[in-house]
């Protein structure tokens, strides 16, 4: 559920920066963004459930023969790839806001506040 949460917050952020920044050819790279996300938080939810064998062994660990494979590696790749897409969707607004026409006090302004959204 965590997973899925994430990858709905970060969907809401880029179709929110797609609908203030929508010129020219941004649809295209907001649209590249959501697929990555998508793609990303779908493979989060399939590795985490299907990391154990047989699948009921990730709840009950009493089950003769089953066997989950390396979680705290996989939690960990998990978690740096959040990051990733952390970054990418904070990070794709910026040239947006940076060739805006106003003074550039206001520019870093702008940047500062779309900055309070990083952790």
């Amino acid at each position: 559920m965590w997973d899925m949460s994430l990858m709905f917050v970060k969907i809401s952020f880029l179709q929110f920066f797609n609908s203030v920044f929508s010129v020219g050819g941004t649809k295209l790279v907001f649209k590249i963004a959501i697929t990555i996300v998508i793609l990303w938080g779908l493979a989060n939810v399939l590795t985490t459930l299907l990391l154990c064998q047989p699948f009921a062994y990730n709840w009950d660990e009493t089950i003769p023969n089953g066997s989950c494979g390396n979680r705290p590696a996989s939690y960990i790749c998990i978690g740096a790839f959040h990051i990733v897409t952390d970054v990418m969707v904070l990070a794709i607004p910026i040239p947006f806001l940076w060739k805006l026409q106003m003074r550039r006090s206001r520019k870093v302004s702008l940047l500062l506040v779309f900055s309070l959204g990083f952790r």
